[in-house]
């Protein structure tokens, strides 16, 4: 394996790693949505939020890929999220395996 192989591994890795990490924030936020109204900023753009009230939820919008929005349960979304997870897990494992063979 040469330098370059290694490197772009090594940043597949990270780039898995903060994924699941961005995805198990995602659950804790959606068990922390309740049935009563909440309190919360709304993005206008990047860099930009306003005070907003969000009615009570018991459906989401999920970004699944390719622009495509899907509506939600906060259950089906969590269970989506850790999928997800385990999914990136078993793919950083793959990748954790073939560095210690060598890539054999």
């Amino acid at each position: 394996m040469n330098q370059q192989e290694l490197v772009s591994i090594l940043t597949e890795m990270d780039r898995i790693q903060q994924l699941i990490i961005r995805y198990e924030t995602l659950i804790l936020a959606l068990k922390s949505l309740g049935k009563e109204e909440k309190q919360g900023m709304a993005g206008l753009a990047e860099d930009v939020f306003i005070p907003a009230g969000f009615p009570e939820r018991d459906r989401v919008l999920v970004h699944i890929g390719a622009n495509i929005m899907l509506e939600l349960s906060l259950e089906e979304a969590e269970a989506f999220y850790a999928k997800r997870i385990i999914a990136l897990r078993e793919a950083l494992q793959a990748l954790e395996d073939f560095l210690r063979t060598g890539g054999a």
